[in-house]
């Protein structure tokens, strides 16, 4: 369906894509607030009763916030017939939620192709209605991969199905790197903001390795290490870029025990190599080697992969296991075996990635 939208003006854009520019991950090195994962349902409550009622026309039952966020205070909303998830901009102060405008390209392109997604309702930057932007969606059918288990025998099929949903994904083509050109979103044409893939790969890089290091995740002697290997991202190509959904975890992927129903939670979505993807969600399997080899059963019974992609494939989870491991300590997900965990994915991609260098 079509949603009510509300559009941005061109000076904010403006605003916006000066700020893009300086953003690898939008976790760690965007003005999001770290104290998001504290509750602030009562903070939001009558608001969101509000605007479900003046946009949709529905009386709110109940509210219920939920729990996995870190760019937006997430809601359910529900009421007599329908329960709808409402996303507010949690860094409101400095921008607004533009990123809606991208996740509403994404639909269209997905209902086109006949992908499963989630409808979106309305999108309102305009703060008229609230003083907050916002995101009203329909709720995800099913339940997510993570909340199926971790056991092998009740996860694996699906692990294998949301491998073929993602290399379907990847066959939508974009031009540019990195995050998306608003104005040309805006005008259905996904254009990254960066020239060179290499461009947006290498962005604060040696600001990543400098915080592994001063949060004592990594030593110097192993940062220095780690940033002589990433040189091999400034020479892999990537001529023909497609949309990347930029965040591909179980806790995104919902099924209704059949089929993959949706992939949510599109706000890290970029231009670029699709093996990046594939990358991501491995660094989310570290432990369960099952999992990624599952993904990658199904991904490649759609997609034949080019034959320098284990080369890429570890270029691209070392970078994106540095970039984890600042988001953990960010917002102190796991306090108690953070340096651990996030230490040992790192080397390992190093150590996988030293083959090639």
């Amino acid at each position: 369906m079509n949603p009510k939208t509300t559009l941005p003006s061109e000076s904010d854009i403006t605003t916006f894509g000066k700020y893009q520019q300086t953003l690898f991950f939008s976790k760690i090195d965007g003005g999001y607030p770290t104290g998001i994962l504290q509750p602030h349902v009562e903070l939001h409550k009558k608001d969101v009763v509000k605007i479900v009622k003046e946009t949709l026309g529905k009386d709110v039952i109940h509210v219920t916030e939920l729990s996995r966020r870190t760019l937006h205070y997430v809601y359910r909303a529900k009421t007599a017939d329908v329960s709808y998830i409402i996303r507010i901009n949690a860094s409101g102060m400095f921008f607004r939620e533009f990123q809606f405008f991208v996740e509403q390209w994404i639909t269209g392109e997905l209902i086109k192709r006949q992908i499963p997604h989630v409808d979106i309702d309305a999108i309102d930057i305009s703060r008229s209605l609230a003083p907050f932007d916002f995101e009203i969606m329909e709720e995800a059918r099913g339940k997510s991969l993570f909340d199926i288990g971790h056991e092998d025998g009740d996860i694996l099929p699906h692990i294998k199905k949301l491998g073929i949903f993602v290399a379907h994904i990847h066959e939508i083509q974009t031009r540019g790197y990195g995050s998306f050109d608003i104005f040309k979103i805006l005008n259905g044409q996904p254009i990254g903001i960066h020239q060179t893939w290499q461009g947006y790969l290498m962005l604060n890089l040696d600001k990543h390795l400098e915080y592994t290091v001063m949060t004592g995740i990594l030593t110097v002697a192993e940062s220095d290490a780690v940033k002589v290997a990433l040189k091999i991202l400034e020479h892999i190509p990537c001529d023909t870029p497609s949309l990347l959904h930029g965040d591909i975890a179980n806790h995104n992927a919902f099924t209704d025990g059949k089929t993959i129903t949706s992939l949510i939670d599109w706000e890290d979505a970029i231009s670029g190599d699709p093996i990046f993807d594939i990358a991501y969600y491995a660094t989310g399997c570290f432990g369960h080697d099952s999992w990624s080899n599952a993904f990658l059963e199904g991904y490649t019974s759609v997609v034949t992969l080019p034959e320098d992609h284990e080369k890429r494939f570890w270029a691209y989870y070392l970078r994106v296991a540095v970039v984890k491991a600042i988001v953990r300590f960010r917002y102190k997900t796991s306090a108690t075996t953070a340096i651990a965990a996030v230490k040992e994915r790192i080397l390992l991609g190093l150590s996988k990635l030293s083959a090639f260098t």
